[in-house]
């Protein structure tokens, strides 16, 4: 659906120290209204974004919080006139890569729950934040159903991703695209942190495929566990999450392990590391060498997994090589970090759980 994202796969992690399991949230699946007075602009603390009471004919409806600390927030607006309704998206991806996550969005779209969707037909465009050809738009037309066309447009502030998914009746896709390009353009425009962002394109499947080769999980110790708790910490110098910003000159393709429910992405096609973007929502796994690790522990080779979602970020047991897909899939579902931390906070949770699956690697 148009304004409620959800991560479909059961997303489970243990991460206190007493090994209870909490759930790592399944994304957009239940938001919390944020009581706002439609009539008048809401401002979002942690970045100065402003939700507009109405744009370009759109009236704001609703404000909701997936979440606990405003860092997946959506806002809906309708123009009853045109039977054309959008939602809006602000929120702080795992990595924010416009590229990535609309090439998610895509996905989502094309699943058959708003009709069967038809070709599309995606422009590059420079955003409110005038940072050139950062930000992406695709629209195509619906059948089968009762809506006529639908699209998005995404583009990146800083750390963070702005969203706008846009569904009508009546218009036509050129017509759509006409709106969600004017929507786009009437939104806030703060000061962005950063003074440039990658171009956006669309991502192109990968030439060849990863591996499919199990790994071994190296059971973890405690210096993997400090070691993990301190590999997100964040630069206090900085305005933004500098590990959460999309990488300058890097052009990612589609591996063939990507499914419905995520993708799998490898920066200019290297089969060294790889990142999965789970559903649409901004949990992304990051997987390659850590060099550290296997220079303390004195492994030939060890890699590290590591899953930053909206609010945190996990990380999991080594392993003795790059792991298949399928086992980082499994880490995600039925793993257990050995180290946690949320974001905006200096604390962090540290466990010690045996490996999930397969044996110990020596």
């Amino acid at each position: 659906m148009q304004g409620s994202r959800s991560i479909r796969l059961l997303l489970a992690a243990a991460v206190s120290v007493s090994g209870g399991m909490i759930a790592i949230p399944d994304a957009r699946a239940n938001g919390t209204p944020i009581i706002a007075d439609v009539r008048a602009p809401w401002e979002h603390d942690q970045t100065g974004y402003v939700f507009p009471p109405v744009v370009t004919g759109f009236e704001r409806t609703s404000i909701q919080d997936f979440g606990k600390g405003e860092f997946d927030l959506s806002a809906a607006y309708s123009d009853p006139a045109t039977h054309t309704e959008t939602t809006l998206y602000l929120f702080h991806a795992g990595l924010a890569d416009p590229s990535v996550w609309h090439d998610r969005i895509l996905v989502a779209m094309s699943s058959g729950a708003l009709g069967t969707l038809g070709d599309t037909t995606t422009t590059v465009f420079t955003p409110p934040t005038r940072q050139a050809g950062a930000g992406i738009r695709s629209v195509a037309p619906l059948e089968g159903k009762s809506s006529k066309a639908t699209g998005v447009a995404i583009y990146p502030f800083a750390d963070w991703l702005i969203a706008v998914r846009m569904t009508s009746r009546t218009l036509e896709p050129s017509a759509l695209d006409a709106r969600l390009a004017a929507f786009v353009q009437d939104l806030s425009a703060p000061a962005v942190p950063t003074k440039s962002a990658p171009p956006a394109y669309l991502i192109a499947p990968c030439e060849d495929a990863l591996p499919e080769k199990q790994a071994k999980i190296f059971r973890p110790t405690m210096m993997d566990a400090m070691i993990g708790a301190a590999a997100d910490l964040p630069n206090k110098d900085l305005p933004y999450d500098e590990a959460a910003l999309a990488p300058m000159g890097v052009v990612w393709c589609r591996d063939s392990a990507s499914t419905n429910d995520y993708g799998v992405y490898r920066a200019d096609g290297t089969k060294k590391r790889y990142i999965v973007a789970v559903g649409d929502a901004g949990m992304t796994a990051f997987v390659g060498a850590d060099k550290l690790g296997a220079q303390l522990s004195g492994a030939a080779n060890m890699y590290q997994m590591l899953v930053r979602t909206v609010d945190h970020t996990y990380v999991y047991p080594r392993f003795s090589r790059l792991p298949a897909v399928n086992q980082v899939i499994g880490q995600i579902s039925r793993g257990s970090p050995i180290s946690s931390a949320t974001r905006g906070k200096t604390d962090k949770t540290i466990t010690l759980p045996s490996p999930s699956e397969g044996k110990e690697a020596h």
